[in-house]
């Protein structure tokens, strides 16, 4: 059966460096991984659908590869996820988690939000309002969860209900990915860890490195749900569902973003205030949880 092969799931964090580890290890001559997300394991309108469904979508092009995988950092965020993963495959499946300084993360998360024409207001109005703008609906939930998707410790212990701690491989972003020489040694650790064939990957790969649009008023139509229906329901009918037209956009959206050296960031009095107001507390719980140090991360 389907669900009888090994399969993993990079399943976060957003922001922490999950498109990179994607696009390595789906160089690996022995894993099969979809190009695409799969929000199958966290909607219910899709997990409903059923494994067939599933199988079809994301792994149609599976050439008999010894391992599968994902890359769905919604996973270890949207709490159903973990629950339908282990409803689906049992115990037999790994994770890979990645784990960024949370208040890195939530900026890094605000920018590809205001990037995506998503988001109009600064970015500490935009932390005041994050639980009332989440409990609208499962989009806003996963667009403007900035603070939340950084307490891990309620994410991990959500995990651990469901799987031993042995079955979850997690990396530090600032320790694991960042430095070229520890990014060849975790990729080899994961190999390690996924039961598979220790060979030399092109580490030298960074996906979705920090940007701003050229044009807002393309990525508010682009990546609004509702406005982006609106304008394909107007294209001609030859052009509704061509996948050239997806391709097209595609392409201009990322001719709309500038990578310069000017992308702001927070300075070190204001990371510390975000720091201490949001996620001290939960980094020490992470720490007593996970046994390891997190000094790297606070702002002290």
């Amino acid at each position: 059966m389907f669900t009888s092969k090994r399969f993993f799931f990079c399943i976060g964090a957003q922001k922490a460096g999950t498109s990179t580890i994607h696009e390595i290890l789906r160089s690996h001559p022995e894993i099969y991984m979809p190009i695409s997300e799969a929000p199958f394991f966290y909607s219910d309108d899709l997990f409903n659908k059923g494994t067939l469904w599933f199988k079809e979508k994301y792994f149609k092009d599976y050439n008999n590869e010894t391992i599968l995988g994902t890359k769905t950092p919604e996973y270890i965020y949207i709490t159903e996820s973990i629950k339908n993963i282990q409803k689906t495959f049992g115990n037999n499946v790994k994770f890979i988690l990645s784990l960024r300084n949370p208040v890195d993360r939530a900026f890094s998360h605000y920018l590809m939000t205001y990037r995506r024409g998503l988001e109009n207001l600064p970015f500490l109005p935009s932390l005041s309002i994050e639980k009332e703008r989440i409990e609208k609906s499962i989009f806003n939930k996963i667009h403007y969860s900035y603070i939340t998707r950084g307490l891990y410790f309620i994410q991990i212990r959500n995990f651990l209900k469901y799987y031993d701690r042995k079955k979850l491989f997690i990396l530090i972003f600032e320790k694991d990915l960042i430095n070229e020489s520890m990014r060849i040694k975790t990729f080899k650790k994961i190999q390690d860890f996924l039961s598979i064939n220790q060979i030399n990957l092109n580490t030298n790969i960074k996906k979705n490195p920090a940007s701003l649009p050229r044009n807002l008023f393309f990525s508010r139509i682009k990546n609004d749900p509702q406005k982006f229906k609106i304008f394909r329901q107007n294209l001609p009918n030859i052009l509704k569902n061509n996948k050239l037209v997806d391709s097209f956009l595609e392409s201009i959206e990322k001719k709309n973003l500038t990578t310069s050296n000017n992308i702001i960031d927070l300075d070190i009095k204001r990371k510390r205030y975000y720091y201490n107001k949001y996620f001290k507390k939960d980094i020490e719980k992470l720490e007593n949880l996970l046994r390891i140090n997190l000094d790297i991360w606070k702002f002290i």
